[in-house]
This record gives C-alpha cells, structure tokens and sequence, in this order.
C-alpha cells in the first residue's frame, strides 16, 4: 500500500475506498468507444473489464492523494476536493501509474 509503506494516510480511509461503488461497465464500454480513433476497433468485454480496473484504480488514488494533500497543508476543516487539489496531484500520480 503506497501510503501505509510511507508512513501517511489513514488506513481506515483507503478501507473505505475499497468498499465503493464500481463504475458501470456500460458507461466504460460507451467511453472507449466514442474515443476510439479507429472506430471499426472493437473491445472485447475482457478489455472493457482491464480497463474498469485501470480507471477505478486512477480515481481512487487521485481521490486518496487529493484528500493526503488537502491535509498536509494544514486544512483541518471540512474536506472539500476541488479541481486545484486534484491538480496538484496529477503529474506525480501520471508518474506512478
């Protein structure tokens, strides 16, 4: 785990993640497909499945790396995750994936 092995975290929070919501797989199927550049490509529901897991996993860090980052800044109040704490984030995030 990335942040218990670095010491930052909470580990209840990263349970709690795990025990989401799954993005529909057809919500998956129709993104891929309108962003296909190839548009007589097809994924088969394997590739839907990889993909699913790649995209949960992305969310899930940059939700978890997010809140770590709101709270080593010393906001103490309500957590509000913003599109400038997900950007703060992204580019290491981008890295590590």
């Amino acid at each position: 785990d990335y942040y218990a092995s670095r010491g930052l975290g909470d580990v209840y929070k990263r349970q709690a993640m795990d025990e989401k919501a799954t993005i529909p797989r057809e919500t998956i199927s129709r993104l891929v497909k309108h962003y296909l550049v190839d548009k007589q490509l097809t994924v088969t529901p394997e590739g839907i499945e990889g993909i699913s897991k790649y995209l949960e996993s992305f969310v899930q860090e940059a939700t978890l790396r997010s809140i770590e980052n709101h709270e080593l800044n010393g906001h103490n109040q309500e957590l509000v995750l913003e599109y400038d704490d997900l950007e703060k984030i992204i580019g290491l995030l981008m890295l590590d994936m």
